[in-house]
């Protein structure tokens, strides 16, 4: 017997496979009877609907890593275009967990799925519930609605109206607008794996302008469950250059990038201030010596640096830097963000580690470390 679920979507991969050798088709699997409607309520004939696995066993997409799209018969598990009458087919296979490291290379092995419309000239698109089909590994966030896939099931998707985001940045140094800086808005939906990379949807329902000479932005058909990245280009991943320090929202300031929000489905305009630096604010510093006092150089320092205040993806807990000491024992490194969870010392087998489990954040400042010949892994005062 067949559930149906009906979503009026308010809800991203890169591409991976698993090496193997097994055809899946061997396999069994579930089928998913998709449905789209339009803003209208009306079928939505002639629409590509993409499968996003963010699984970290299962990252997938229909394009490959350097975004070339995947052979046909691949293509054909993670691409689908609607019929006219808005309907489409997926397959998620049920593979037993000791086998999914044998499917062929590009298909859909057990794992954490979503279903992604992108924005249209009227609309912010689509994106389905969290599509669980491995029942083993769990999601980081529940910034996503799941649904736990057992058996065959009938999954209507509607497509939305977006939300205009306006905004202004304000440079740190003198309060004057900053303009040419991009800004992308994209939804971020979570990826298990420990770089938190794999979720954000920049492609598939990215937005993106750049600011005018007053330092103004606007964004138009943004998904309501969005992440603002202010970048130099409107590459992700590229370095930054463009450091958000704080965040205007209703007429409060606050002192850190709040950078995700869920607006409600009746929201049509959305306001923000942001001040930006153009090189990292927060300065953390020290010194290396030995258990005689002497420096200590070429010892590695490294800072495990959140991007948030509260932990939102799994980079924020697993994102780490380091720098290595000079000929006189000193280190220095300049974070983005003040949200530094521990940091350590090594050289040569030996290491010294900060507790990393502090009331707060460590603040900007001096840290030194005493790294004796011989040690355990103990806290340095």
């Amino acid at each position: 017997m067949k559930t149906v679920f009906t979503i009026i979507c308010l809800l991203f991969g890169v591409a991976g496979a698993v090496a193997s050798t097994v055809d899946p088709e061997s396999y069994p699997f579930y089928t998913i009877h998709g449905e789209l409607l339009g803003l209208d309520g009306k079928p939505a004939p002639g629409l590509t609907v993409h499968l996003v696995g963010v699984d970290r066993f299962c990252l997938g997409r229909d394009t490959e890593e350097d975004g070339t799209p995947r052979p046909a018969r691949e293509l054909a598990a993670w691409r689908f275009i609607t019929d006219e009458k808005g309907r489409f087919t997926v397959r998620l296979w049920n593979v037993p967990h000791d086998d999914w490291n044998k499917i062929t290379p590009g298909f859909p092995t057990p794992g954490l799925f979503f279903l992604v419309v992108s924005p249209g000239p009227d609309n912010a698109g689509a994106i389905s519930p969290r599509l669980d089909t491995s029942h083993f590994w769990g999601p980081f966030t529940d910034a996503w609605p799941t649904l736990k896939i057992e058996h065959d099931i009938d999954l209507t998707l509607r497509l939305i109206r977006g939300v205009t985001v306006r905004g202004q940045i304000l440079d740190t140094r003198n309060g004057e607008p900053r303009p040419g800086v991009t800004v992308l808005s994209y939804s971020d939906l979570h990826a298990t794996t420990h770089t938190g990379w794999g979720g954000e949807l920049a492609d598939l329902n990215g937005v993106s302008g750049k600011t005018d000479s007053r330092g103004r932005f606007v964004l138009r058909n943004v998904y309501p469950n969005f992440t603002l990245s202010l970048r130099e280009s409107s590459a992700i991943h590229d370095p930054p250059q463009v450091y958000w320090l704080k965040t205007e929202r209703n007429g409060r300031w606050i002192d850190e990038a709040v950078d995700t929000y869920v607006v409600s489905r009746g929201q049509r305009d959305f306001g923000i201030g942001i001040l930006a630096a153009s090189t990292p604010a927060y300065h953390y510093f020290g010194k290396v010596v030995d258990g005689q006092g002497e420096p200590v150089s070429g010892a590695t320092v490294t800072l495990a640096v959140s991007s948030h205040h509260f932990s939102q993806t799994w980079s924020d807990q697993h994102s780490f830097s380091s720098v290595t000491t000079d000929s006189d024992g000193r280190w220095s490194y300049l974070a983005a963000t003040p949200w530094l969870r521990g940091l350590f010392v090594e050289k040569q087998g030996v290491r010294i580690d900060r507790d990393w489990d502090p009331k707060d954040f460590y603040p900007p400042g001096r840290y030194d470390f005493v790294l004796p010949a011989k040690s355990t892994a103990t806290e340095n005062p």
